[in-house]
């Protein structure tokens, strides 16, 4: 087989780890090493059943001591709010009276936004925090003063 075997080990890594960049799974990562590593083998040792062995035996060694560490790295991605949910918990004051019934203004980081209260009347000026939203309206409620 000559040089094909070590190019083809070589490229197939390359190939593998260029898809990884797009897929970000962890798997092909390890995969792919182990397919570089079976390609530096394949100079050296031209036995094609003795790469496989090497590919499979890395390939097995690197998901299984790699794997528990990769997950708890990908478990921790921040499920960040955006948009106008981003407002939720964010503190304010009424610029109008606001009530249950009826929709006023707040203001919120130096926007103005459609507000209404769940706990019953809130006057204008008074401090506000955002607890939930609805279509674009804000649910608010006093805010709680530490004693």
């Amino acid at each position: 087989m000559g040089w094909n075997m070590p190019l083809l080990w070589i490229s197939l890594g390359i190939i593998l780890l260029a898809v990884e960049i797009f897929t970000l799974t962890f798997i092909l990562l390890w995969i792919g090493i182990s397919a570089l590593a079976a390609g530096i083998i394949a100079f050296f040792i031209p036995a094609p059943g003795f790469q496989l062995l090497i590919f499979s035996i890395s390939s097995i060694l690197l998901l299984l001591f790699t794997r528990p560490l990769t997950r708890k790295w990908r478990s921790r991605s921040p499920n960040v709010p955006s948009g106008v949910y981003a407002l939720i918990g964010k503190e304010g004051h009424a610029v109008t009276e606001l009530e249950e019934s009826k929709t006023g203004e707040v203001k919120i980081g130096g926007e103005i936004w459609s507000g209404r209260s769940i706990s019953g009347l809130i006057k204008e000026g008074e401090k506000i925090v955002v607890l939930d939203v609805q279509g674009v309206t804000l649910i608010v409620g006093k805010e709680k003063e530490d004693l």
